[in-house]
């Protein structure tokens, strides 16, 4: 993921994990954000809907404790691949 795109994951991260701010006025933060950075606003805003549909299907993966014997974080590992693919180390790095 080029660098100009993770500063752009850091921000969805950021602003989709606060809650804080109605869906729309995080996503016309992205995009202005993705704009300044020189990145797609539409590519940026396919990766907020992206990760808004891992969270979703993370709390509902989550909601149950997990079953004895399975390692959580790989689980996390497999349900951030499904959702990034390739760009799942990068999207997900500190």
């Amino acid at each position: 993921m080029p660098a100009s795109w993770q500063k752009v994951a850091s921000a969805i991260h950021f602003l989709a994990a606060e809650g804080a701010e109605p869906d729309e006025t995080i996503r016309a933060r992205v995009a202005a954000f993705a704009r300044d950075q020189g990145v797609d606003p539409d590519g940026a805003l396919a990766l907020v809907d992206r990760y808004v549909a891992y969270r979703a299907d993370g709390a509902a993966r989550f909601a149950h404790p997990v079953a004895r014997g399975d390692d959580p974080a790989h689980a996390l590992a497999a349900l951030q691949r499904d959702h990034f693919g390739d760009d799942a180390a990068a999207f997900f790095a500190p």
